[in-house]
């Protein structure tokens, strides 16, 4: 019986360790960008990701949520913004801007909309130099189901 027993704690806390049992954890490209899940509509969006010469990166970040439960749903949405050095070693991060948005709460048979724009300054950054702007979209509602979606944008800094 104590084997059992250690042997469920151990399991418990890898699921813990690897992040399978939270869903806040999860990597946002593996999520679904669109859909119903639990009568909950979730869409995610990346758009305008756009690097203007000499000067800043930008991205905008839209979540909508329509709850079609019975009951309040809470969540929480990020917007994930960073640039990056395009290096085949490793990616060597040279601004952040990712941010987390909530709790927020919808009522039944009532839609939410949020829209961000994320930018970063890139005047401490080298020029001629390859970068990628990494980006994702997420919603979360607590409990419940999560959308997410991810694009980059590569461009030389002049």
């Amino acid at each position: 019986m104590r084997t059992l027993s250690l042997m469920t704690i151990l399991a418990l806390l890898g699921l813990t360790l690897f992040g399978l049992d939270s869903p806040m954890w999860a990597n946002p490209c593996d999520d679904p960008s669109t859909g119903v899940q639990e009568n909950i509509l979730g869409i995610v969006e990346v758009y305008d990701l756009d690097y203007q010469m000499n000067s800043y990166t930008q991205s905008s970040h839209r979540v909508t949520i329509e709850n079609r439960t019975d009951h309040v749903v809470e969540y929480k949405y990020e917007c994930s913004y960073v640039v990056v050095i395009d290096d085949a070693n490793d990616n060597i991060i040279v601004a952040d801007a990712t941010r987390e948005f909530g709790p927020h709460t919808v009522k039944p048979g009532e839609t939410e909309w949020h829209y961000e724009t994320r930018t970063a300054s890139l005047h401490n950054v080298r020029r001629n130099r390859d970068y990628i702007l990494k980006t994702y979209t997420v919603l979360r509602v607590t409990g419940g189901p999560s959308w997410g979606i991810c694009r980059e944008y590569k461009f030389k800094h002049q």
